[in-house]
């Protein structure tokens, strides 16, 4: 398979080795709260540090936790060429030594999230996890083993996904604060999760027919590209479709202000042939309201 056109054989050993070494410490690598109540641990400092040495070079950087950097402002001023990276999303995951977290690097070009890779360190099918891109428009999971770990060693098949269940609704994702402040009366099963890459990933094996969130960027700016690409759709509780550029519209972007580099609002990400999102989210109240 051909080079992405945003990561080239240098990243990708960036990304796996910095992921295979959170994976070596996740039993050992002591987690601590942040001011905002996430948590983080070595492992998301060192991958985080380990990805700066490499992508910085090429373009803006941003990474979740400098985000007290001063350059970020500068960095996303929606010129040019930026990495967004969550050097493991889903730390709560990592720290409880579960899988579904994920080493995500987004790109963002002129404003726009314009591609990711997600690299899971830890999976099921194989020895060294699983990681999903897009090339060429169309999006892409490869197994990643030990003994074959050049980019262009890896083999790229199409997402593999679930079959429609008939009379059945389908499972919408769900975050922490939907469950702690909301109240749903409709038919769709929820499943709460605490990884956006975990809950993208499986929205786009159509495992999801939704996921109802709010987060930062660097959250999504992996996942969210990859996903539009295979007609996934967004929208606000106003109906309003949210599309890749971040814009203030749906985007915190003065740094002042609280929740920088975050939504507004909780956004519900959908497949329009699995479910109806008006429905949906008029079944959803709000314990505050």
């Amino acid at each position: 398979m051909e080079t992405f056109d945003f990561i080239d054989e240098l990243d990708w050993q960036a990304i796996r080795t910095a992921g295979a070494h959170a994976r070596s410490i996740q039993t050992t690598a002591l987690a601590w709260c942040k001011s905002d109540g996430t948590l983080v641990t070595p492992a998301d400092q060192e991958v985080e540090q380990r990805l700066r040495e490499v992508l910085g070079k090429k373009a803006s950087f941003v990474g979740e936790e400098d985000l007290a950097d001063q350059t970020t402002p500068q960095a996303l001023s929606l010129k040019g060429r930026c990495y967004v990276v969550d050097p493991i999303d889903g730390t709560a995951l990592y720290t409880l030594g579960m899988p579904g977290w994920g080493v995500s690097v987004g790109l963002l070009e002129n404003g726009q999230l314009s591609n990711g890779l997600v690299y899971f360190p830890m999976s099921e099918h194989s020895a060294d996890g699983f990681v999903i891109s897009s090339q060429k428009g169309t999006v892409l999971r490869a197994m990643v083993d030990h003994g074959r770990p050049k980019l262009s060693d890896l083999e790229w098949q199409p997402i593999p996904t679930i079959a429609t269940i008939s009379g059945y609704p389908g499972m919408v994702a769900v975050t922490q604060t939907v469950c702690k402040h909301a109240i749903y009366k409709g038919h769709h099963t929820l499943m709460n999760t605490a990884s956006c890459v975990f809950s993208f990933y499986h929205l786009m094996r159509r495992a999801f027919c939704g996921y109802y969130s709010r987060v930062k960027l660097w959250d999504l700016a992996a996942v969210w590209p990859l996903a539009h690409k295979l007609g996934i759709k967004a929208c606000d509780a106003q109906g309003r479709e949210m599309d890749l550029s971040i814009g203030a519209d749906f985007w915190q972007l003065d740094p002042k202000k609280e929740w920088f580099l975050g939504q507004h609002e909780q956004i519900l990400y959908y497949h329009p042939d699995l479910m109806n999102p008006q429905e949906f989210l008029a079944d959803v109240h709000w314990k505050h309201s």
